[in-house]
């Protein structure tokens, strides 16, 4: 089997050396590694091109002009022949044994998708927002290891392209990542392939570290942009809307939403003030501002 690793990266060189390192220890090696390049203004190609890539059984690198993930991915695809396409994040630090655990379940599950873990690290906290997020990240990662692997159908609509793999042939009859979304690419491909009958799988146990170093506002911009993706995915292809629930904020939220935004509490760094707020009502707060930040979103 042909095995292929798909990695995009946008002035990523801060954190895609702590992938590699754990690329070049994976137990299997036998495996051809592309990274697509997409337009950095950092020096991201000049220290790959410098890297020893000579344990892998060969190294491709693709320097583009940005154009965003999805096109980034499918210019990765576009130099595979064939066999299996394992697609990576680069924040991502896989678990050393990762690629033979992708190999493993395509060996058992012939002509499917999978889509595996990617957890924040577990280590020393800083601050009240570290332990918040950590907190968050820890009951979700309990409930889903719990679980095991699992099909994925409408109802658990769980899938990213941070830590995956399929097939470049299942990937062509899907017809790849669609270039004109920026962001749940992964979720529109998820949903094209449950619709075509494709057996998708997520296994929570393949680990990989989400080596994602975020502040609270940062945090709380991604949740709304994602909210937002995905009304713009909604826009473009309406069939969607009985796959895919937007945030709907009750009446009650509505009103606190409306009272915070009176009083002007609606600038994230205002919470670097309140530090010395013990962790139980500053953990509420928390809540509170990212619903503030996810109202925002709601039409």
């Amino acid at each position: 089997m042909n095995i292929s690793v798909i990695i995009p990266t946008y002035n990523g060189r801060h954190k895609i050396h702590n992938l590699i390192d754990a690329l070049l220890k994976q137990s299997y090696l036998d495996f051809k590694l592309i990274i697509v390049v997409d337009g950095s203004s950092d020096d991201t190609s000049e220290w790959l091109k410098e890297q020893d890539f000579s344990t892998l059984q060969d190294f491709i690198l693709i320097d583009q002009e940005n154009s965003g993930r999805s096109v980034a991915r499918n210019s990765g695809v576009n130099e595979v022949e064939n066999g299996l396409m394992i697609f990576l994040d680069d924040d991502i630090i896989p678990d050393s044994d990762l690629i033979i655990n992708h190999i493993k379940h395509h060996q058992n599950h012939r002509n499917s998708w999978l889509t595996a873990g990617s957890w924040v690290e577990n280590k020393p906290l800083s601050n009240h927002f570290e332990r918040y997020r950590l907190e968050m990240e820890e009951t979700w990662r309990k409930s889903q290891t719990r679980r095991g692997k699992v099909k994925i159908s409408f109802e658990n609509l769980t899938v990213s392209s941070s830590n995956m793999s399929l097939s470049k042939e299942l990937f062509n009859q899907l017809g790849g990542f669609d270039q004109d979304l920026t962001d749940n690419e992964d979720l529109d491909l998820c949903i094209r392939a449950l619709n075509s009958g494709v057996d998708i799988y997520y296994d929570p146990k393949i680990e990989s570290i989400h080596n994602d170093q975020i502040n609270f506002e940062q945090y709380a911009k991604r949740i709304t942009d994602y909210q937002l993706s995905l009304q713009r995915l909604l826009n473009k292809k309406p069939t969607y809307e009985s796959y895919i629930k937007l945030y709907n904020p009750g009446l009650v939220k509505k009103s606190l939403v409306g009272i915070f935004r009176m009083l002007g509490f609606v600038n994230l760094n205002r919470l670097n003030f309140m530090e010395k707020i013990p962790y139980v009502f500053r953990r509420k707060l928390f809540d509170i501002v990212i619903g503030i930040e996810l109202s925002k979103t709601h039409n």
